[in-house]
């Protein structure tokens, strides 16, 4: 008998710890479930900071819906991160519609950011307006990055607002904006892409740089650096930039990069759908552009002949493919200069045209020192006057 209630007592027990197993097993599982389920919704949401000192726009009440308004509360989110000791301004995935131009206060050492430019996207409703506007100087340091900048309506180039992000102050400042680094931005349907839109005064924009970034249906400038009072010779570096202009009805009427007194570096360029001229320098001691290639290019009849034009300083273009077509019953010119100061160097060119209306083709203009080397096109070329001096090194000018 004994033995008998000792056994069921240890049937007992052993009952009782599996049900009680059984339970901590379920609890760890709902615990584990609740915890995941959490992770994912905050990172679908993407509302929770990554780390201590970051703003979030959605904190500050921006809907991101692309339908509520959400200019005040982004404005707000810039003005309190100028203010703060905060360092980063997020903008999670998300569509944030903005009716006018955000206006960036002064600041230095400062990050804005968005998740992608795929995913976190200002987009302005408004036209002939700025996306994002520096005005005040001295502002400094700023990291701008994997965020996209849009209109809803294609901006015309005529309207000479549109800028993806412009920098213009009234008040004259001879250091300008400087320490400015962007990258893995997308800017489409402005009419300028980034540059400066101050219409009189001293502003410049010392060593910026942008890279990885892609713009789409642009139909004025991508790049517009032209102040209206040149001051000091700032630096820009750009690198792995894309320019897609191709089935969408524009046909852009300014060029693409334009320079006044800026020594400019730009790499890795492919530029798909312009029209007109690529590249456009005044007063730079020394442009270099290297790696480019050139698609669906078109020279319009009564249009900018030049496909780069240089006026001072020097111009070197290495690794150029070149394709697209000419409209011009008068001559094109690849590669312009008309002043005795300006120097082209000239390397690696493979110039192909599909279709050329009859104008003379110039490899390069008159009046300037060129050093040509390894050039090489499908259609006849003609070198300029004999007041040209060249340098000719490598094989030159084979047409096919």
């Amino acid at each position: 008998m004994y033995l008998m209630i000792r056994l069921r007592e240890g049937r007992t027990a052993i009952y009782i710890r599996n049900i009680l197993a059984a339970l901590l097993l379920l609890l760890i599982g709902f615990c584990f479930a609740y915890t995941i389920f959490h992770i994912r919704e905050s990172d679908n949401k993407n509302e929770v900071s990554n780390y201590a000192g970051e703003i979030n726009v959605k904190d500050y009440g921006a809907k991101g819906d692309n339908v509520a308004d959400d200019t005040r509360a982004i404005q707000a989110a810039l003005d309190a991160l100028a203010e703060e000791g905060a360092a980063v301004l997020y903008f999670p995935p998300s569509i944030y519609k903005i009716t006018s131009p955000l206006i960036v206060p002064f600041m230095q050492g400062k990050e804005i950011r968005g998740a992608t430019s795929l995913q976190s996207t200002v987009q302005q409703h408004t036209n002939n307006v700025a996306v994002f506007q520096f005005t005040y100087p001295d502002t400094h340091s700023i990291y701008m990055h994997d965020l996209g900048i849009s209109y809803r309506n294609q901006q015309k180039a005529r309207d000479g607002n549109a800028y993806g992000i412009g920098f213009g102050s009234t008040q004259g400042s001879p250091n300008g904006f400087y320490h400015l680094m962007f990258e893995r931005l997308s800017i489409a349907g402005a009419a300028v892409g980034i540059g400066i839109n101050q219409k009189s005064g001293t502003q410049t924009v010392w060593n910026f740089s942008l890279s990885d970034t892609s713009f789409a249906s642009i139909s004025k400038h991508v790049i517009y650096f032209n102040p209206p009072t040149p001051i000091g010779m700032p630096m820009h570096v750009y690198n792995n930039i894309r320019v897609m202009n191709t089935g969408n009805g524009i046909a852009p009427k300014g060029e693409a990069f334009v320079f006044t007194a800026v020594e400019a570096e730009i790499e890795h360029l492919d530029i798909e759908g312009w029209h007109n001229t690529i590249f456009y320098g005044i007063g730079g001691p020394n442009y270099v552009v290297r790696h480019v290639h050139v698609e669906h290019h078109v020279f319009d009849e009564g249009a900018d002949k030049d496909l780069f034009y240089l006026a001072n300083g020097s111009l070197t273009v290495e690794n150029l493919a070149y394709q697209g077509v000419s409209n011009n019953t008068t001559s094109v010119q690849l590669f312009h200069s008309d002043t005795p100061e300006a120097n082209l160097y000239l390397k690696q060119i493979v110039v192909g045209m599909s279709r050329n209306k009859g104008g003379a083709v110039v490899i390069a203009t008159q009046q300037s020192t060129a050093f040509i080397q390894d050039v090489r096109t499908n259609i006849p070329v003609t070198y300029p006057l004999d007041s040209y001096e060249k340098h000719v090194r490598g094989n030159v000018i084979e047409s096919n």
